[in-house]
Formats: C-alpha cells, sequence, structure tokens
C-alpha cells in the first residue's frame, strides 16, 4: 500500500474510532479530537487545532464534521475529506436511527430519566474542560479577554446571533491586531 493509500487508511481509522466513541454535542467531540489529532497523531498544531475551531464556528454546520474534513484534506485531498467526513458522521447517523425507533418506547422508563439525569451534568464537564483548553490558547491577551468577555456578554444576555458576535469580534481584531 502506497503512502496516499497509507494516509487514507489511518484517517479511515483515527475519523471512524472518533465517530465510534465520541459521544455528545458537537463541541463535546471537541477533547476527543485534541487527543487524537493535536496530542497523538500531531496532524494539527493546538493553535491550528483552535483555529479550525474559530473558523468552523464562522461558518454552518457541524464543527466535528467541519475538523475531520479539514483534517482529511490536508493529509489526504479530496478523498481522505470524504472518507473522514463520512467516518466521522456514519456511526452517529445509523445509532440515531436505532435510537429513534427505540426511544419511544423507552423515553419514559424511570431508568432512562435516571441515566440522562447523570449524563447531562457529564456533558457539561465535556465542555468546560474544552473552554478551558480553548481558553489557554486562544485569549493570550488582555485585549482578546475582553474581546472574550463581550462576546460571552452579546450571547447569553442579549441573544445576539453567533455569526454576528463572531463577524464583529473579527471586525475588532482587523482594527486591533
Amino acid at each position: 500500500m502506497g503512502s496516499d493509500g497509507g494516509i487514507l487508511f489511518q484517517l479511515f481509522l483515527v475519523f471512524s474510532k472518533i465517530g465510534l466513541t465520541g459521544f455528545g454535542g458537537g463541541v463535546a467531540f471537541l477533547p476527543l479530537l485534541e487527543k487524537e489529532l493535536v496530542e497523538a497523531r500531531q496532524w494539527l498544531s493546538p493553535e491550528e487545532f483552535t483555529d479550525i475551531i474559530a473558523l468552523g464556528n464562522a461558518s454552518p454546520g457541524l464543527i466535528a464534521t467541519k475538523i475531520a474534513g479539514h483534517v482529511g484534506f490536508k493529509h489526504g485531498g479530496v478523498p481522505g475529506l470524504l472518507i473522514s467526513t463520512s467516518c466521522i458522521g456514519l456511526p452517529g447517523v445509523i445509532m440515531l436511527v436505532v435510537m429513534a425507533s427505540a426511544f419511544a418506547s423507552i423515553k419514559d422508563s424511570p431508568r432512562v430519566t435516571a441515566f440522562l439525569m447523570g449524563v447531562r451534568p457529564a456533558t457539561c464537564a465535556l465542555l468546560i474542560a474544552t473552554l478551558l483548553r480553548l481558553l489557554s490558547s486562544s485569549v493570550t491577551d488582555s485585549t482578546q479577554a475582553v474581546i472574550a468577555i463581550a462576546g460571552v456578554v452579546a450571547l447569553y444576555y442579549f441573544k445576539a446571533a453567533p455569526l454576528v458576535v463572531i463577524v464583529c469580534s473579527g471586525v475588532v481584531g482587523l482594527m486591533l491586531y
């Protein structure tokens, strides 16, 4: 198997693993993606990972799929992009079909309710851990701290659209840096 086939197979394995073991919403995948792509494989630098998240959040779609697509394209061209995005997304789609057909009959079960009561705080923990890691590489000076705080205030208190916050923050960055 040549080097192109080798990297495509590696992309297949890595993103299948992430797709099969990554639970939670899009941002809940970030710790797993960071561990595999930045730390274990070094396919992305920490700064590049943060930049992809920032750019990915400025465009529609699932963040995990966009990261997979970027890495796949960077390392395997169009075939790598197709393999990476398919492998990260397909397990979830299959699981969704299975769960949706079963959920209607079990949704009122006390065990399912109790299980979900435990999963919700764990999901919050994943998000907070990811936030803390992103803060260390995204907010490196007081100006960026002000931009971040202003963004949180706009999103939380004024219910601003995320795209508006991202574009405004980018414009502020262009003016100040």
